[in-house]
This record gives C-alpha cells, sequence and structure tokens, in this order.
C-alpha cells in the first residue's frame, strides 16, 4: 500500500541521515554500514513500489556515499557516486538536488585541480538560475543559499585560473546573495568573505606587476579597485 512505502522511504531516508551524522564524527565503519544497508533497500520493490521513489531515494543515497568518499579524501569514488546521483536526480526531476549535487561535482572537481571541468560544471548550476529552474522570486532561504554557495565556488575556481577581476564580481554575487539568507548562509561567511579579499588583493597584485604605470597611475587604479570591489562592508552574522 502507499501508506506501508512511504513508511519504508523515511526508514531509509532516517538511516541515510543517521549515515551523514555518522560522517561528519567520523565514525566511518558505522556510516558505511548504514549506506549500504539503505542502498539495498532501494532496490527492493516490495518496499518502494513506484519507479520515482526508488529513483529518489536512490539518489539522496548515492549524494551521501559521495559525501562520504569526499570526507575521507577518496575523489575518484566520491565523484562516481556524485555522478550516479545526478543521473538519478535528472531522471525524477529533482530540481534542488540536481543543483546541490553540482556543486559537489564541481567541489570535487577543484580539489583534484581540474579547475576548467569544475569551471563548466559551475556553469551548468548557474544556467538553472538563468532558466528559473532553481531561486526564482519565491526561493527558499536554502535555494538562495546554494545560489551564494555557487558563486562562492566559482570565484575560487575563477582564482585559480588567474581571472581574479572576475572572481570578485563572483564572490560579490555571494556576498550580496548570502545576506538575503544568513540563516543559512551565516556557517560560510567567513569563507566567503576571504574569498573575496583574496581576489582583490590577486588584482591589486598583477597591478602591482604592470611595468607601464608610475606610482600615481598605480595609486589612482588601486583606489578604484578598493572602491569598484570593496564597496561593501564585511560580512557578518
Amino acid at each position: 500500500t502507499t501508506n506501508y512505502c512511504n513508511l519504508w522511504t523515511e526508514i531509509i531516508l532516517a538511516g541515510n541521515a543517521m549515515a551523514i551524522l555518522c560522517i561528519e564524527r567520523k565514525k566511518n565503519e558505522v556510516a558505511l554500514e548504514l549506506l549500504n544497508i539503505s542502498l539495498k533497500l532501494t532496490y527492493n520493490d516490495n518496499l518502494l513500489n513506484t519507479n520515482q521513489s526508488r529513483c529518489k531515494v536512490r539518489g539522496y543515497v548515492n549524494d551521501t556515499f559521495a559525501y562520504y568518499f569526499y570526507r575521507r579524501h577518496l575523489t575518484a569514488s566520491a565523484l562516481t557516486f556524485s555522478q550516479k546521483a545526478l543521473e538519478l536526480h535528472e531522471k525524477c526531476q529533482n530540481i534542488e538536488s540536481i543543483a546541490q549535487t553540482l556543486l559537489q561535482i564541481a567541489a570535487v572537481e577543484t580539489i583534484t585541480k581540474k579547475f576548467n571541468n569544475a569551471h563548466k560544471t559551475l556553469y551548468r548550476f548557474l544556467t538553472m538560475i538563468e532558466e528559473g529552474r532553481l531561486a526564482k522570486a519565491d526561493a527558499t532561504p536554502k535555494q538562495l543559499c546554494l545560489v551564494a554557495i555557487g558563486y562562492h565556488n566559482l570565484a575560487v575556481v575563477q582564482l585559480h585560473l588567474e581571472v581574479p577581476d572576475l572572481a570578485c564580481k563572483s564572490s560579490m554575487n555571494a556576498r550580496k546573495i548570502a545576506r538575503l539568507c544568513l540563516s543559512h548562509s551565516n556557517r560560510w561567511l567567513s569563507n566567503f568573505q576571504w574569498t573575496h579579499e583574496a581576489a582583490v588583493d590577486d588584482i591589486k597584485y598583477l597591478l602591482d606587476t604592470r611595468t607601464d604605470l608610475n606610482s600615481k597611475q598605480l595609486n589612482l587604479l588601486r583606489g578604484l579597485v578598493d572602491e569598484l570591489y570593496s564597496q561593501h562592508s564585511p560580512l557578518k552574522p
């Protein structure tokens, strides 16, 4: 019956949530056991009797598997499970989860120094916003926070790609959006601030290395950088 399947859905999701807590508390053996049990249950047609429910729950479990491997610095496995999760989320059009998984994939690509790949992945995420699939006018604080994180992570990638002016614009977008959802973005504010300051410093460093500017021109340009990119006060919780 529907109630029976809904109950099993909640049980599997509860096991998945417990696995996340175990990962964060570094109880890796327990987390892995919970994840293996949860994943096995998603293949039982008697417990989850619709393709939609199996697809959705299995996507969540694969996401947590990816998180488990990411936290253990096993990036190849993290990427594999993230891609499996993304395929499942897309199959059942779980929009918010698609966005989260794209951010997760980009994070793995960034720490493995595949910055061009991460850049493409983050633009896939931003395209969802431009197309109105995520963070519409009635966006929730969680969705706004995802957007802020996306812009911040793009800024990080752009710094690695040595385009600090673009990184500044992305980090400014991240900081502006973070102000709209402080209940969710609060834990990342210091990261957003640090990235923005690093991008501004990189622009100034590039100016300092130019040989075609005298000291007066250099001071003028550094002042313009401060006015253009440092116009907002530091983010505060």
